[in-house]
């Protein structure tokens, strides 16, 4: 468990990411959570001119949406 910012910094260096336990709290966690899915779940325009989405094919050759640009 990482407890101090340089810890993190040392281990985002050597692996690439950083994980710091305790930042949040769980209510601010569900906050965050809720946002993001009401986000995801209002998205009407799938298509690949619009630069806030991100798009890949599925196993059917199906558009899915991959991200959201940006968030």
């Amino acid at each position: 468990m990482i407890t101090h910012e340089s810890e993190a910094i040392e281990q985002y260096k050597r692996q690439g990411v950083g994980l710091i336990r305790g930042l949040l709290d769980q209510t601010e966690v569900d906050s965050l959570l809720d946002e993001a899915n009401r986000l995801w779940e209002s998205q009407q325009n799938l298509s690949a001119f619009n630069i806030r989405v991100g798009l890949r094919k599925n196993i059917d050759g199906e558009d899915i949406l991959e991200r959201l640009d940006p968030v």
